[in-house]
């Protein structure tokens, strides 16, 4: 069944891994990562930084996946998630150095 998940929708992969299919989560974060990564980047302008802010963006979705309602692309609504993580963790960071 691997092989066929990429030729799946994200609405088809999201309904699998809410009964449970792990291989469906997989392929849902591989088919994200990089762009996921790439907004982090854009926030941070560091690699390594961007990358955790990247796993725990992709991780909080997931984690809040039972969320998405569908009424918007998976893609807007897990862009959305990252951006706010970005947006949040920088403010964390600004007051501390205040």
């Amino acid at each position: 069944m691997k092989a066929g998940l990429n030729s799946l929708i994200d609405s088809q992969l999201i309904e699998l891994i809410h009964s449970g299919n792990r291989e469906a989560f997989g392929e849902l974060y591989h088919r994200y990562y990089k762009k996921v990564y790439h907004r982090c980047l854009s926030f941070t302008k560091d690699p390594d930084e961007a990358f955790d802010l990247a796993q725990e963006a992709l991780m909080k979705a997931f984690d809040k996946l039972y969320t998405f309602r569908g009424d918007s692309a998976f893609s807007t609504w897990l862009y959305t998630i990252t951006t706010r993580h970005c947006l949040a963790v920088g403010k964390r960071k600004t007051r501390r150095t205040l």
